[in-house]
């Protein structure tokens, strides 16, 4: 997120132009490893802590445009939440996916069109067309109520 200009940043995770179903996790750029050593950072687990560090700052710096840390923080976890629940932890590739996602949409492909045989689109024309009607008798109805004041 610390690549792109902040507004650019908010607009990426907001997945408005390109939306994703789990969404979208903004990232901080990791703590260089020259920053590590001029700090004296040289284990794993601090290199962590300043990459959070950097995380914080950066997100807590930008709240105007990302909200609070706390709600991205809810999202990434509701993201993970989401994917464990559909997914149920197994390993998913791009194949599988595409593959998954049009089964489903075959399914409910079949499921509309066996809902749409001919009489019952008659019988939702007929519905339709009832109620314009009483819609416009209504009207009439309101209309001659006006005149004859």
């Amino acid at each position: 997120m610390d690549l792109v200009p902040p507004e650019t940043g908010a607009a990426i995770l907001e997945g408005s132009r390109y939306s994703l179903h789990l969404g979208y996790v903004g990232v901080v750029a990791k703590h260089t490893v020259g920053e590590a050593k001029k700090a004296g950072r040289h284990d794993e687990e601090n290199l962590s802590t300043a990459v959070v560090r950097k995380e914080d700052s950066y997100f807590n710096s930008h709240e105007d445009q990302f909200g609070s840390k706390m709600s991205v923080q809810l999202e990434s976890e509701e993201a993970s939440y989401q994917f464990k629940v559909q997914y149920n932890d197994r390993r998913i590739t791009a194949e599988s996916y595409v593959a998954e996602t049009v089964d489903a949409l075959k399914a409910r492909l079949k499921d509309h069109t066996t809902a749409f045989k001919k009489p019952q689109i008659c019988a939702k024309l007929k519905a339709m067309l009832d109620e314009k009607v009483m819609d416009v008798l209504e009207q009439l109805t309101d209309e001659n109520a006006c005149n004859s004041y």
